[in-house]
């Protein structure tokens, strides 16, 4: 088994276990790709046929990568002699991909048509605008964001619009919803379209509903792979059951996230041992409920690298613990500790939304009794969970940090409702207030930059009453060491999982299950169970929350001291005032936290699973440790899997790591060669610095990942993504760096307009999915008068009410001529190749006689056109009609799935692609800059001598790349081609003059990539010529 050579025996363990539900925690650069890859590889070696095999990941990035490395390990083992033809291949495949291939098998049971479009968040966003004003409503009051993103929100729930108004109160919220979710679902119908969340939805509604299609999908894969398992959403979770219950050979892959530092102090007996020398099978001493100690065993030691912020959280006594922002500690709010702070909070009421306030420490609800002034607060607006944002030490400044943070993230300060309180705003206004904004997302966006963990509310409402019951205010608690029994056997309280509430439906429910209930003071019921094992308590909570359904929560605390209930909270939520609990003499105790802050780690990190009790003391402070989460919130994916998977396997992957004034004075080189200058020399303090790192490579491709590999190896290695920059001339070269980035994983942002949101590029991709689904009105809108033929939106709208016949005969001649060029296009898209097509468009349409001479924003416009023509080459060897179907699909899914992945995943903290015009100002720890090519940069018309330009024009370009360089404060990457594909052809390129102009002793040069040869092969390479 040669291929197994190279993996370590987790690696190997993963590989070789092929029957049966498996699950893999890794690490980030564990080597899960490497490990996926190579099972799927060791699958076929052992008989099951390639095309039998289905790997799903969460974006195109990911599944090109993975993609890559099967073919690459397949086509290069001999003992196969398999010819791997494409139908024969794994089927890799993002989420959103697997549902479109789904729904083109079946259009015809979903009353679609093969050329269905696919609406990226433009589309729908001008969809919701069209249907909020089909309603009647004003689009500047209800926003058309919000209402897409609670229709986002719903479909990732698995909840379709007739799934929606089954459930649906007859709130007002909920009517409101309705109407507009069924205008913009007509208008996705007429136009037979689907949005970026109908691609889930619409597969998992046709499998649910159509078992003789399910069966078929079950046999067609017999072993399946998910990536990023804990990210998975309802509908995603959905889809992977569905697709697995027949064989239940399912393989996923998670990220384990929940450590400490290596020299953390773990208390054994009476002595402290750094948690890196902890084994297994090791005594150590625990917290065991109501302020005592005992001992428990080791039962698994885990390790990895890690890099990324760790949290300090330092006691009022001096105690120290630093964790991984996840990782699970106790912690609770006291009603004497802060109680002359004030608490700015973040407050969550169910069909409400989200509000931003501030209360004092402690508060009397009534004479004689103090309580924290945020339950207090909460309980007063029926708010449903709450988290504290700022601790401040007097009312002025909790009144700053009110008004930025409302006012930055848009989120109201309102009360949720005016009973009992004397207000100029009546109830309806408020109502109103809501209703118009998204405050979910915002208090998303919120939540991570201020690292709060939104899955661990610092207060959540527990009462047994009939209006919490009628206000869906269910809680399943869970509590380590509720139960106080103690023996030699067990010298640890029980873990209690419990429900008290009046709801008379909810205990039928668990009766039917088998659960039993007793009677509890009044007119409510209770159910108990207790485990000596929390563990064993825990996957009884999350049975329970199954049969109750995703409303009700379970609420985990721990009874650790004598005198507090301890909340389970992340490290990232821990505040100031919070009381912890601390070993003291001997028992545990709880303290007062006086200092939270963080700070960037690279290094390994620990994490013990001990037997039965699930804590340990570390550096004197009691800790959770959890063997179910991953990221935070994602504690109920593992759960549910192994609900669903009672017999999976685990396995563990750890991971295997590998161990400036050269810049000023390259830049003094450049610039002193122009004349027209005050002359001056640019000096710093600092010493030498690293040298200028100059790629050599073969093409565009190469370059592209030249670029990527050193920004990744740089972020494995602890750089932050925002710390790098890469620079560019035109803006049309960042397509090929964008795919690098994605296939790479790296994360990335562009500043100005991302390649595929560009206005000329979106142009034309809506000339082609017009001229092939003529019932797609937004894109007919959309580009019925680009360039301007005389056809405006009166015109525009009585084409939209079937009017035409009013229209005059002139006008009527316009319509049907524009028609007439959509069918030519359509007939020319069928029979030639793909990046013919988009120039028979850009010719057929007049878009090119239009910007061909006009002024420089319009020939950079062609330039961005011509770029997708040589991006669609890759389709031109697919039988025609397929592949500008293919290449549809592929660009709806690159501009939507990715940016918003972006968007979620990385927010700002990503490597910053620009123009260097757009440069100038900013200032970076790593600089590339790519393109470094005669006639790129320097840059001419290519039209145009270079030789023949004008000397003011060639200095300008030379103080661009100085601006350019200086950038860079510690590290400068400078690359060319030796090849380029630009304008659709493919030329031989010079290296710019500009890098002749750097002493030679202030670089090095790194050959990447040869002749011949490319990343993607050679051959690959194809050439598009321009006529």
């Amino acid at each position: 088994m040669n291929y197994l050579e190279g993996l370590n025996d987790a690696q190997k363990d993963a590989v070789t276990y092929t029957e049966g539900p498996l699950l893999i925690v890794a690490g980030a650069g564990a080597g899960k790709t490497r490990t996926i890859t190579h099972r799927i590889l060791h699958l076929v070696k052992q008989g099951t046929a390639p095309h039998k095999i289905l790997a799903i990941t969460f974006t195109n990035k990911a599944a090109n990568e993975m993609q890559e490395r099967v073919n690459d390990l397949l086509s290069k083992d001999d003992t196969l002699n398999v010819p791997m033809g494409f139908v024969e291949r794994p089927f890799v495949s993002t989420f959103h991909r697997l549902g479109i291939h789904i729904i083109k098998a079946h259009t015809d049971k979903l009353g679609l048509t093969k050329s269905f479009s696919i609406f990226d968040r433009d589309d729908s966003l001008r969809a919701m605008k069209r249907a909020i004003k089909q309603c009647d409503l004003d689009p500047k009051n209800y926003e058309p964001k919000k209402f897409l993103s609670i229709i986002s929100r719903k479909k990732g729930e698995a909840i379709s619009f007739d799934d929606f108004i089954n459930q649906a109160t007859g709130s007002y919220s909920d009517d409101l919803l309705t109407d507009i979710w069924r205008a913009y679902q007509g208008i996705l119908t007429k136009e037979k379209a689907l949005d970026f969340d109908d691609l889930l939805l619409r597969a998992v509604k046709l499998l649910q509903g159509n078992e003789s299609v399910r069966e078929y999908y079950q046999s067609a894969w017999s072993h399946v792979h998910i990536d990023e398992y804990q990210d998975t959403n309802k509908v995603q979770y959905e889809l992977c059951t569905l697709l697995t219950e027949g064989h239940n050979n399912i393989c996923v892959v998670g990220d384990a996230d929940q450590c400490l530092l290596p020299n953390t102090k773990i208390q054994v007996c009476k002595k402290t041992i750094a948690i890196k020398n902890i084994s297994k099978k090791m005594s150590v001493t625990v917290a065991s409920g109501g302020g005592l100690v005992c001992e428990s065993s080791v039962k698994k030691v885990h390790t990895r690298k890690y890099v990324g912020d760790v949290v300090t959280i330092v006691t009022k006594s001096g105690k120290k613990i630093t964790a991984t922002p996840n990782h699970m500690m106790f912690a609770s709010f006291s009603d004497t500790v802060g109680e002359f702070h004030h608490y700015v909070y973040l407050m969550y009421k169910k069909n409400v939304g989200y509000r931003i306030g501030l209360v004092q420490g402690s508060r009397s609800p009534r004479r004689g009794v103090n309580k924290k002034g945020f339950l207090v607060r909460s309980n007063q607006e029926h708010a449903d969970k709450l988290w504290i944002l700022k601790v401040c030490h007097t009312r002025q400044e909790a009144s700053y940090w009110e008004t930025l943070i409302a006012t930055k993230y848009g989120i109201p300060t309102i009360v949720f409702h005016v009973s009992g309180r004397n207000m100029l705003m009546e109830q309806k206004h408020i109502n109103k207030i809501f209703s118009s904004i998204d405050t979910e997302d915002r208090a998303r966006i919120l939540s991570e930059e201020f690292n709060l963990s939104l899955s661990h509310p610092h207060y959540v409402p527990q009462g047994t009453t009939r209006g919490n019951t009628e206000r869906g205010r269910v809680c399943i608690r869970l509590t380590l060491f509720s139960d106080k029994r103690k023996s030699l056997v067990h010298p640890w309280g029980l873990s209690r999982v419990s429900i008290n509430t009046t709801d008379a439906k909810l205990r039928t429910q668990l009766h039917d299950a088998g659960f039993k209930t007793r009677k509890g003071k009044d007119k409510d019921w209770r159910l108990e169970i207790t485990r000596l094992d929390y563990a064993e308590a825990e996957d009884i909570a999350k049975q329970l929350q199954n049969i109750c359904g995703e409303g009700v929560v379970i609420v985990r605390s721990a009874l650790l001291t004598k005198d507090i209930r301890m909340m389970f909270q992340p490290a990232t939520n821990i505040r100031e005032t919070m009381v912890i609990p601390v070993l003291k003499k001997g028992v545990i105790v709880e303290e007062e936290v006086v200092s939270v802050t963080r700070k960037k780690y690279s290094g390994p990190v620990y994490d013990l699973d001990i037997e039965n009790v699930h804590n340990y003391i570390a550096n004197d402070v009691v800790v959770h440790n959890c063997i179910y989460s991953w990221r935070g919130a994602t504690i109920k994916n593992i759960m549910s899997f192994e609900r669903d998977h009672p017999n999976a396997k685990t396995v563990f992957l750890k991971e295997n790591y590998r161990s400036t004034k050269n810049i000023l004075d390259a830049a003094n080189s450049i610039i002193e060669k122009n004349e027209e200058r005050v002359p001056k020399e640019l000096i710093t303090r600092k010493s030498g610095g690293e040298k200028i790192l100059i790629g050599a490579c073969f093409n565009e491709i190469e370059e592209a990942e030249f670029v990527t590999q050193h920004c990744a190896e740089m972020i494995r290695e602890g750089t932050e993504p925002k710390e790098i920059a890469v620079l560019y001339r035109a803006n049309f070269q960042s397509r090929i760096l964008e795919e690098s980035m994605l296939r790479r994983n790296v994360p990335y942002q562009v500043l100005g307009t991302r390649f595929y949101d560009r206005r000329e590029v979106k142009d034309v991709i809506s000339y082609i999915r017009a001229a092939r689904n003529p019932d797609s009105f937004s894109d007919f809108e959309r580009v019925v008068n680009v360039p301007p033929r005389g056809i405006g939106k009166v015109t525009v709208a009585k084409v939209a009410a079937n009017k035409e016949d009013t229209l005059t005969p002139a006008m009527q001649e316009r319509v049907r001529a524009f028609r007439n060029s959509l069918a030519r296009i359509r007939k020319f898209s069928d029979e030639e190749k793909v990046s013919d097509t988009i120039k028979y468009v850009v010719k057929e349409s007049g878009l090119e006689e239009s910007l061909r001479d006009g002024t420089e924003e319009d020939a950079e416009r062609l330039e961005n056109i011509k770029e997708l023509a040589t991006l669609a080459m890759r389709y031109d060897e697919h039988d025609r009609g397929s592949g500008v179907e293919m290449f549809l699909e592929d660009v709806a899914l690159a501009s939507e799935q990715d940016s918003l992945d972006q968007a979620k995943k990385e927010k700002r903290n990503a490597v910053k692609m620009m123009t260097v015009h757009a440069s100038k100002g900013l200032e970076f720890d790593h600089v590339f800059v790519v393109g470094l090519e005669d006639e790129l940069f320097p840059h001419s018309s290519r039209d145009e001598d270079s030789n023949a330009q004008s000397r003011a024009k060639a200095e300008e370009e030379r103080r661009l790349f100085y601006v350019a360089i200086t950038r860079a404060r510690h590290k400068l990457f400078l690359s060319h081609a030796s090849q380029r594909t630009i304008y659709g052809q493919r030329d031989m390129q010079m290296p710019s003059e500009f890098l002749a102009d750097i002493p030679a002793d202030l670089c090095e040069i790194e050959d990447h990539g040869s002749v011949g040869e490319s990343s993607e092969g050679g051959s690959n390479l194809l050439t598009v010529y321009w006529d």
